[in-house]
């Protein structure tokens, strides 16, 4: 077998022994990626400050999230789905706790300079919120996938709207007896509804 690099492998083995010159079936990650925490030896400085900066993060989220996108040299997946639940439930998590932590960070930012809250949420945290479908929907389209970028900005502008804002919205209600709500602020409400 000849990699992308050219270089050439041998992928027979001994199911009892695996000598230093073979390759071992289960070490094998026909699927390679980077770790979280690898440090960029290429990267420009830019880069190597952004990653000192963020090694905290880095670190946790690393040892957090399983990482289950390792494939074996039949393409089949070298995790269990087990693995996969597990990381899908950890990014949730991760995902709530960024977002609130983004909207604690920009309700204080705007108080210390006096912004209106309204104003930072349609402008900073409205493209905050938006910046992960542009990267997943170039990302798709940059490997040919148009249809899968178009479809992800269209459904992640739905579920918002729809699981985002109804669904607590419907439990809220179903919970109290469908009474109507009085406690809403709706300070300068039709300025943000005319703004957008």
């Amino acid at each position: 077998y000849i990699d992308e690099l050219g270089e050439d492998f041998d992928y027979s083995f001994d199911s009892n022994a695996c000598d230093s010159e073979k390759i071992c079936a289960h070490d094998i990650d026909a699927d390679p990626h980077d770790d979280l925490i690898d440090f960029p030896s290429n990267g420009n400085k830019l880069e190597i400050i952004f990653w000192i900066l963020l090694y905290p993060l880095r670190f946790v989220m690393h040892y957090t999230l399983p990482d289950v996108r390792h494939l074996n040299r039949h393409g089949d997946a070298t995790k269990s789905v087990g693995y996969a639940y597990i990381s899908t439930i950890m990014c949730l998590i991760w995902l709530i706790a960024g977002s609130y932590a983004m909207v604690a960070s920009l309700e204080a930012v705007a108080a210390l300079m006096g912004v209106p809250e309204s104003v930072v949420g349609f402008t900073v945290s409205a493209a905050g919120t938006s910046l992960p479908a542009y990267v997943a929907s170039r990302i798709s389209a940059e490997k040919g996938f148009g249809n899968q970028a178009v479809a992800n900005i269209f459904g992640s502008n739905t579920f918002n709207i729809c699981v985002g804002l109804g669904l607590p919205w419907l439990i809220y209600t179903v919970g109290i007896g469908f009474k109507p709500y009085h406690e809403l602020e709706n300070d300068h409400i039709l300025e943000s509804i005319l703004i957008m």
